[in-house]
């Protein structure tokens, strides 16, 4: 609810009204407002990940902030796939055999790795699409 004034780069004045977003692309220099699933972008705060015409690339990103992985997509023919799901206490594995089920892709994951100082790398899972 309410509203939020943005100053853009060039000191023009935007208003967000409830519903809407800006998304600012820095190698560009390109602002750009649209409408959005107010209910989508917030399901977080309840444990819900929901998805709403979303294509796998944007899927993966997620997937990979919410369970702190790195996940790298090769897209072998180019397909786009666009998906309506609604996660809530799923596992990162059971996401990722649903969505192979729609889709001809295969997913492997690599345990992380324990560096020199004694962190550890993310897990990494490479998703292979067909």
């Amino acid at each position: 609810s309410g509203k939020v004034n943005i100053i853009t780069p060039d000191n023009k004045m935007v208003v967000l009204k409830p519903g809407e977003e800006m998304i600012f692309n820095k190698e560009s220099n390109n602002l750009n407002k649209s409408e959005v699933d107010v209910y989508e972008k917030v399901a977080w705060k309840d444990g819900k990940m929901i998805f709403r015409n979303a294509t796998l690339d944007v899927i993966l990103k997620r997937l990979a902030r919410h369970f702190n992985v790195d996940i790298q997509i090769n897209n072998r023919y180019g397909k786009e796939y666009k998906y309506r799901a609604t996660f809530r206490n799923e596992s990162l594995q059971q996401i990722l055999d649903y969505l192979a089920k729609s889709a001809a892709l295969k997913w492997r994951i690599e345990e992380a790795k324990q560096n020199d100082d004694g962190t550890l790398t993310k897990r990494k899972i490479t998703v292979d699409l067909y």
